[in-house]
């Protein structure tokens, strides 16, 4: 298999590093690679209730939005940020109401 490294694929993704292993039971591909869209630091101190930002939201573990007034765990919000932003690119246009796949 030729492989070439650092490769664009449709210019979001680069991959990484590629590895073909035979096993008993068949072969299995690894493939590992970099997505240039998501930032270095993803999460800010982001209210989920009403989307402001602002460094003092976030207190050591708590996060009390400086706005609005919803607060939450600090690190659990941010896991949920993250995992929202990440279904909405695997998801695209299949998780809007009306869309079929």
């Amino acid at each position: 298999m030729r492989f070439h490294k650092s490769r664009p694929i449709s210019g979001i993704f680069t991959i990484k590093a590629c590895a073909v292993r035979r096993r008993q039971n068949g072969w299995y591909v690894s493939i590992r690679i970099e997505d240039k869209s998501i930032p270095d630091y993803t999460t800010k101190p982001l209210s989920r209730n009403c989307g402001h930002i602002d460094k003092s939201n976030r207190d050591g573990e708590k996060f009390i939005c400086t706005e609005c007034g919803y607060h939450e765990h600090a690190d659990i919000g941010a896991a949920k940020t993250i995992r929202d932003r990440a279904l909405n690119l695997v998801r695209g246009d299949s998780a809007k109401p009306g869309v079929s796949a």
